[in-house]
Formats: C-alpha cells, structure tokens, sequence
C-alpha cells in the first residue's frame, strides 16, 4: 500500500485580491500592495500566490502581492463572506472550530502577527 502525499497550498493563496479591472499597473506587477497600493520593499512584501485569472480571450496568471499590515487584516474579510461564518460568530477565532478556511486563515494571522 502506498501513502498518497498532499501538497498543502500556503494560506495566503486563501486569500481573495481584487478585480484586476480595479488594479494599477504597479499592483498587477507585484510592485505595489494589491489592496492599499503601498509601495513595497524586501522588509514588507508578502507573496499572495499565483492566480489564474479567466478573461475574455483566455487564462492569464497573475503573481498577486501584499504588504504585511493588508496581509494581517485581509483573513477577516473571510467572516462576513463565508455562510459558515457569518452566522456563527465575528472572528476567525471563534469560526476556526466551524470552517476549514476560518482554521487555515487563523494560522496565516497567527504567521504574520494579527490577532
């Protein structure tokens, strides 16, 4: 018997980032924050995961980055989204025990310092 090996993705690529039609060209190139349009350096970048994004004519693949204080708030948008969450409580911290995402999210804020 063989042991099947899952490949875990990190839980920033949980993460939703905003329609591309709303991103600026230094947010598409991973220059700037896709959600508050900071510039970013070494010190505060986080890399959200590369996205396939269906458009008119085809499938394009974005590379999607963040700075840490957006990362650290963006797992808490997931609560008002999720119907699992939304009617249970108001932080991933009480949603973890429900919801899969909730859990995964909650160690993405614990990994870069939210609350």
């Amino acid at each position: 018997m063989t042991r099947q090996q899952t490949t875990r993705k990190p839980p920033v690529t949980l993460l939703p980032i905003p329609d591309l039609a709303d991103l600026s060209v230094q947010q598409m190139r991973g220059t700037a924050c896709v959600w508050c349009s900071a510039p970013l350096n070494a010190e505060t970048v986080v890399d959200l995961g590369a996205r396939r994004v269906q458009l008119s004519d085809g499938i394009i693949s974005v590379f999607p980055r963040a700075c840490t204080i957006c990362t650290q708030a963006a797992p808490n948008l997931h609560v008002q989204m999720c119907d699992l969450c939304s009617g249970n409580g108001d932080t991933l911290v009480e949603n973890a025990e429900v919801c899969g995402i909730a859990r995964t999210l909650r160690r993405l804020l614990l990994e870069y310092g939210g609350r």
